[in-house]
């Protein structure tokens, strides 16, 4: 195995490729994407379904079912966890993962993937909200088929609008600084869901996650060994909108395709029915949820193991500590090629990487008793508006976490002490009236909790 360092490096370097070559890329696909199934026009269209599979010598497209495949890059299933045996990832096949991102946001969030969680992923599709190409990989409007008036008279297609008139003109969506990202966000998820079934009916899990999401990927293959995918399935982590708990988008949510067939299978036109949904929404994520619901399908709760935070706010707390973890979310790129090298070095066949694992990589290293201009997340906080805030001291913060045996850690600015019964990382900040704490001694009994495998 190459030394991390050098792992590194050509990671970052791929990377800037990727973005280069995607610059000069920008806007290249000609005209709309065309949806079919039967894939008997003369000259196919771009495949919604992307597959790692090396090409024959002598072509530069694989065939792969029915779908027409571009092949991005041969796969690396192999050699991206080096010390593991192609049979202890099996099941990478029967997973297709759906991506979602915006034009506003691709290019910063979207390269790292390609020399990271795609190079072991078979099966992928990625959604945006404009046809266009990064380097080799595609990327697919899931608004394309939406009401027509819809899109030109709501408010929330602004953004939607204005990127079809720039395309042609190759503006960058970034300099132009476009905003409504998030009020047009909520559309897509139920447009993904019905394309992504039409184009691979035959996998038996669909797993949706965001541009900013980061899968573990070992221990999603070894969590649904002992699931059955005929079921109509849908696992998550709750969130609730409207009285419907549905899964969060960002911390990842599967769909089994006992689920999507007895719901697209069974109306492919279904995702159409939903449109009006999304305009009262808070997010795609509780339309789609709305949408299963609606046909039978409730969420089955999945948190700790699917997550949505990253590795440095993530509450490392007793209930989590020797539970699996699938996902975490809000990640920047050096996040997801930090647990990405991580998984790599640590990924086995028959054991699964558990948050006491990633506390005893990304934060134990971090905790000192106290640290200046650093933000450790405490939440909750401690001084009353009718107390003397302004005259508060560090120490009295301090002497609060220590009266508190359940404390484990305090965060102090003047007016504010917070605290937490859980371990946090956080971070460093700009601000240097920001100082916090750890209780070590209290953190140690914690992380020597013995985990059985």
């Amino acid at each position: 195995m190459l030394p991390k360092l050098t792992v590194r490096v050509i990671l970052y370097i791929c990377t800037a490729a990727t973005f280069l070559s995607g610059l000069t890329a920008y806007w290249s696909l000609q005209g709309p994407l065309e949806y079919t199934v039967e894939h008997d026009l003369p000259s196919p269209s771009p495949s919604l379904h992307h597959s790692h599979h090396p090409p024959p010598p002598s072509q530069s497209k694989v065939v792969h079912s029915t779908s027409t495949t571009l092949s991005a890059k041969p796969s690396t299933t192999t050699t991206a966890f080096q010390h593991l045996l192609p049979q202890d990832l099996e099941g990478s096949d029967d997973i297709h993962l759906i991506i979602k991102t915006g034009a506003t946001e691709l290019f910063e969030k979207l390269p790292v993937h390609f020399v990271t969680t795609l190079t072991h992923v078979p099966h992928y599709t990625i959604f945006s909200d404009i046809d266009q190409k990064l380097g080799d990989y595609v990327i697919h409007d899931s608004l394309i088929d939406y009401n027509k008036t819809m899109k030109e008279t709501n408010p929330d297609f602004q953004l939607y609008m204005a990127l079809q008139t720039d395309k042609p003109l190759r503006q960058d969506p970034k300099r132009l600084k476009y905003k409504g990202g998030w009020e047009l966000d909520k559309y897509k998820n139920i447009y993904t869901l019905s394309k992504t079934f039409e184009e691979r009916p035959d996998a038996k899990w669909y797993f949706f996650i965001d541009a900013d999401t980061y899968v573990v990927w070992s221990n999603l293959l070894r969590w649904l060994k002992d699931k059955d995918h005929t079921k109509p399935l849908y696992f998550g982590a709750a969130a609730m909108f409207k009285d419907i708990t549905f899964g969060h988008g960002g911390s990842g949510y599967i769909v089994s395709n006992g689920a999507m067939r007895h719901v697209v299978g069974k109306n492919p036109n279904v995702a159409k029915l939903y449109e009006d949904e999304a305009a009262n929404s808070c997010c795609g994520d509780h339309v789609l949820a709305k949408l299963l619901l609606d046909h039978g399908i409730e969420l089955t709760r999945c948190y700790p193991t699917f997550n949505g935070e990253t590795q440095y706010n993530t509450k490392f707390e007793d209930d989590k500590w020797c539970q699996p973890v699938i996902t975490f979310h809000h990640m920047n790129p050096p996040d997801i090629e930090d647990l990405w090298e991580f998984e790599r070095e640590n990924a086995t066949a028959n054991r699964n990487i558990l948050y006491a694992d990633v506390y005893d990589h990304f934060v134990a290293p971090q905790l000192v008793e106290e640290r200046e201009t650093w933000d450790n997340l405490s939440e909750d906080e401690r001084w009353e508006k009718e107390q003397a805030r302004e005259n508060g001291t560090w120490e009295e913060c301090k002497g609060v976490c220590e009266a508190d045996e359940n404390c484990l850690q305090f965060s102090f600015r003047k007016g504010s002490c917070k605290t937490l019964n859980g371990v946090k990382s956080g971070w460093k900040l700009s601000d240097s009236n920001m100082k916090s704490g750890w209780m070590l001694g209290r953190i140690k009994r914690l992380s020597e909790k013995v985990c059985r495998r």
